[in-house]
């Protein structure tokens, strides 16, 4: 899955299951100092661990923040998705190693933390304002709040969840939920026919020919609900199509939706 072997992302820009994009660095500079200030902090530790002359060498847990460090940059070049493990173990080891309780480290410690301060003051103000309204709708705890009593009917049940991250969106709501798919793709794909029906829908629902033929499928797999959010292919679909797909559900948050699916 790290390597995205079955190619099931190569239609992403920008892939968690892909390498990080050295771009990246490029268009963002905060990536290229955080990973200059873990390599560095990672060969300072080395060379106090092997070197006798500077007593007291570092403590077990910087040695093992160093080689967590090591393996998370590996892993992160890898697949992008492990950056939000490997950064937390970065900034850990850079605050482990903050020097603190010696006067004659107050100016340097001042002139971090100002530095510091400053980096986050540029970030908040090139994507502050972009990045904050996301919390609300890109990390949607409560977007189906509301809904426990509809998936509580709905029973054993699967729902048709478009977007993989919706279940545990549903599971939040209703500790019995049942999805087509969970958190990625790969769980479905050695089910061929399932995959190709549920990529179809994802990316072409509202231009695809096949589409009312790949709902009745799903309608003889036991699906009768369908969690849309409101950006894809699918919700335009429903729009056109309330024969086919009746709204029982849409959230205040992001207007991420529950179509009931009509009988063929």
């Amino acid at each position: 899955m790290g390597r995205d072997s079955a190619h099931l992302y190569d239609d992403q820009d920008v892939a968690e299951f892909h390498g990080f994009p050295l771009r990246m660095l490029v268009y963002n500079p905060v990536w290229v100092v955080l990973l200059i200030a873990a390599v560095a902090a990672v060969v300072y530790v080395s060379w106090r661990a092997r070197s006798a002359r500077v007593p007291p060498g570092p403590g077990r847990d910087a040695i093992v923040l160093s080689g967590m460090c090591v393996v998370g940059i590996v892993l992160t070049a890898q697949a992008m998705r492990t950056r939000e493990y490997s950064v937390p173990v970065a900034i850990s080891l850079l605050a482990m190693l903050a020097p603190r309780d010696r006067p004659s480290s107050l100016r340097r410690a001042r002139l971090v933390n100002g530095v510091l301060g400053l980096l986050v003051a540029v970030t908040m103000e090139l994507h502050g304002a972009d990045t904050l309204p996301l919390i609300a709708t890109h990390l949607p705890t409560h977007q189906y709040d509301g809904t426990r009593a509809l998936l509580e009917a709905n029973g054993d049940r699967p729902i048709l969840n478009i977007a993989e991250a919706d279940y545990c969106m549903l599971l939040w709501q209703y500790e019995r939920v049942v999805c087509v798919q969970a958190l990625s793709r790969y769980f479905i794909y050695p089910y061929k026919q399932l995959y190709q029906d549920v990529w179809t829908l994802h990316d072409h629902a509202d231009t695809s020919p096949e589409t009312v033929a790949i709902l009745r499928r799903f309608w003889d797999r036991g699906v009768r609900l369908v969690a849309v959010h409101w950006t894809n292919a699918m919700r335009r679909f429903a729009d056109a199509h309330p024969e086919t797909l009746t709204l029982v559900f849409r959230s205040k948050i992001n207007s991420a939706s529950i179509y009931a699916l009509a009988p063929p």
